[in-house]
């Protein structure tokens, strides 16, 4: 989540109701088990399928499944034990902390994954070749998925685990309140720019960019180097997962931001507080079913069953298949039988 320095997590105390944890309770209730059934067959397909492993627009979605993974296996439970409860439990310092680190890691980290996406996405559409020089491929593929994790893991590590401040949790607010970190304003204002509005702005910028670049080529360019076919499914993804990603990540954003230039009111601060705060762990579960119907192959591998099985019920069996062949051997007698044959002649 995003630091702010508005203490809208301690506010949940004033905003939330019996009515507003149950709403959200069932809606994350419902739409966990197939999220995490979904997350384990994509990562387990894109790891152990070889064709789908070794395309390069395929890991950095790998990793960003990986994180919903995370997301849906660690925290949403925490999440749905605290709506249940209202109490975060157990009741310690280090389970907040831990808490805490885990939810700043995976959204920042799930923020700059898409910043990235759009990045790489634009590469690999018009500038592809660049990717088959193995050092190129290894400077702009591999290195900056490894360099992000490392770095957004490390950073919240050091602001909420070895920040010089006496934390102070609140268990009857969701992840125990505000870390201490996001109390000191250049470190919090640093946090949403870098790790929340910069990401949601440069998506943005380079999903427009692609669709700009391609109108322009189709319309003014006849022969085209571009094989369109073969990116039009990465950049249909890219603007599917943009979409969703900018919607539940940009009112959370947004409203710190507007924050800081002055008050916010009692209205948004409600609508921040009881929903906006929620949007993160919903994206996470809407991902992964977002994800199979995007993933091309993915989604054959799940519909082929169902198709043969249709297929199987309206295949049309011809009349010497379909009956016994007792009842075949009758219908050959009677058709060829002298008599008849002799009483339809006269």
């Amino acid at each position: 989540m995003p630091s702010t320095n508005l203490n809208d997590t301690d506010l949940s105390q004033l905003f939330e109701t019996t009515t507003t944890r149950l709403v959200k309770f069932i809606l994350f209730v419902t739409l966990e088990p197939p999220a995490l059934l979904c997350n384990l067959f994509l990562v387990y397909h894109l790891v152990t399928n070889r064709t789908l492993r070794c395309a390069l627009h395929n890991h950095v979605v790998l990793v960003l499944l990986i994180v919903s993974l995370l997301t849906n296996a660690i925290e949403i439970p925490r999440v749905l034990a605290f709506l249940h409860q209202d109490l975060v439990l157990p009741t310690t310092v280090i389970n907040c902390l831990i808490w805490q680190w885990c939810d700043f890691s995976l959204c920042s980290l799930n923020n700059m994954l898409m910043w990235w996406m759009s990045i790489e996405r634009y590469l690999l559409v018009f500038h592809s070749q660049i990717f088959k020089v193995s050092k190129y491929r290894w400077v702009l593929h591999y290195l900056p998925l490894i360099a992000l994790v490392i770095y957004i893991t490390g950073f919240y590590g050091i602001v909420i685990f070895l920040y010089p401040c006496e934390p102070q949790p609140n268990y009857s607010a969701v992840l125990c309140g505000v870390p201490c970190f996001s109390l000191e304003v250049a470190i919090s204002t640093f946090d949403l720019i870098t790790h929340n509005l910069a990401p949601l702005i440069f998506n943005a910028f380079f999903s427009i960019a692609i669709i700009i670049r391609v109108l322009c080529m189709k319309k003014f360019q006849i022969h085209q180097p571009i094989h369109w076919k073969k990116y039009r499914k990465m950049i249909a993804q890219l603007l599917i997962l943009s979409f969703l990603y900018s919607v539940t990540v940009a009112p959370y954003a947004l409203t710190p931001f507007v924050g800081l230039f002055g008050g916010l009111p009692t209205a948004a601060v409600y609508i921040q507080t009881v929903y906006f705060y929620y949007l993160f762990w919903l994206l996470m579960l809407v991902l992964p079913l977002v994800c199979i119907v995007s993933i091309n192959e993915v989604k054959v591998k799940i519909t082929k069953p169902f198709a043969r099985l249709v297929e199987r019920s309206n295949t049309v069996i011809p009349l010497a298949r379909a009956l016994v062949p007792n009842q075949t051997l009758q219908l050959a007698r009677t058709v060829c039988h002298p008599k008849l044959i002799t009483n339809n002649n006269m």
